[in-house]
């Protein structure tokens, strides 16, 4: 069950369960500090080491995902995706087919994400 509550309800409850509040704080901080990072990669990192990066994030050997919802994840395009598991899959860093992408070697992915 959701409940609603007015700014003045969600602050007098605050005020009674201060550490609810610090709770929260501690949340928001954790998201902004992480879409604060994913601005940085978008703007400064290449469609490959943005990819790489989510593969190693993502700790699975398995990741149910087509090509243009990872290009929405990484802000990018479904081509630029296609292309670098591509050069990924060459590499035989990963594995990918429909709907699916197999890292095969995340400590080569790794490499990528640290690298120049």
């Amino acid at each position: 069950k959701v409940r609603v509550f007015t700014a003045s309800e969600m602050n007098d409850h605050l005020d009674r369960h201060p550490e609810q509040l610090k709770q929260l704080l501690l949340k928001q901080n954790q998201r902004l500090r992480g879409l604060t990072e994913k601005l940085l990669r978008v703007g400064t990192q290449s469609v490959h080491k943005r990819l790489a990066y989510w593969l190693c994030e993502r700790g699975s050997e398995r990741i149910a995902i087509t090509h243009h919802e990872l290009a929405a994840q990484l802000a990018t395009t479904r081509e630029s995706v296609s292309k670098a598991l591509g050069q990924f899959r060459r590499q035989k860093l990963v594995r990918s087919g429909r709907g699916l992408v197999e890292v095969l070697d995340p400590m080569g992915l790794a490499a990528l994400v640290e690298g120049p």
